[in-house]
């Protein structure tokens, strides 16, 4: 079979097309740049903060019969101190720094005050000071007060010399640490304070406060 110079021209062209693509395809595949990988950092490692210990507040040191803020760590033994409110017994002193106050129907349709004082140790002049009777014992004996008063009745003294209550009488061994007041008249004029009161030595058989 003969093939003419045309046909054969004709497909060797062709030959040289396919050729030249596929190189060229070879070549095109060959010059792609392969897409780079980055590398993966690791995390940056993340810091906790540990919250920080939590100081518990000091408890605030209040009083047990006013509820309200004391300096002192330990308070004294509270002072039971029997006042004068007969009308020429006024204007007392002390009353107003007193933790409690009562007012007590008297005999004759009088009144006697029984000012607590602990919180206020510093008071200057607490006053006119009076004599005990049984039912007021109780009210100071109710704070485990020491009872301070100036003399009282046969009931009352026989009381605190049979059970031995703690007092400080100013008509006993404790007058030393009670004043009289010239400016005023007896028997509306004699006043102590916390101050010396808490300066009663064991020495008089009474506890220390």
């Amino acid at each position: 079979m003969k093939v003419n110079c045309s046909s054969s021209r004709l497909l060797s062209a062709i030959v040289l097309t396919s050729l030249l693509l596929s190189a060229c395809g070879t070549q095109s595949a060959n010059n792609e740049i392969a897409p780079t990988v980055q590398p993966t950092a690791d995390p940056a490692p993340i810091e906790t903060i540990q919250p920080s210990p939590t100081t518990e507040p000091a408890a605030e040191l209040v009083s047990g019969l006013t509820g309200l803020p004391v300096s002192e760590e330990s308070l004294p033994r509270p002072l039971a101190v029997m006042i004068n409110n007969a009308p020429a017994a006024r204007p007392q002193s002390g009353v107003s720094e007193a933790d409690i106050l009562y007012e007590i129907l008297a005999e004759g349709g009088v009144t006697r005050l029984i000012g607590i004082f602990q919180s206020h140790t510093g008071v200057v002049k607490i006053g006119p000071i009076r004599s005990i009777r049984p039912y007021l014992l109780d009210i100071g004996e109710s704070y485990g007060g020491v009872t301070v008063h100036a003399g009282g009745s046969p009931a009352a003294y026989a009381i605190l010399q049979k059970e031995k209550k703690a007092d400080m009488d100013e008509i006993g061994r404790a007058g030393a640490y009670f004043w009289r007041d010239k400016t005023r008249k007896a028997p509306h004029n004699l006043y102590t304070n916390a101050a010396k009161l808490r300066e009663v030595p064991r020495s008089l058989d009474m506890r220390k406060v």
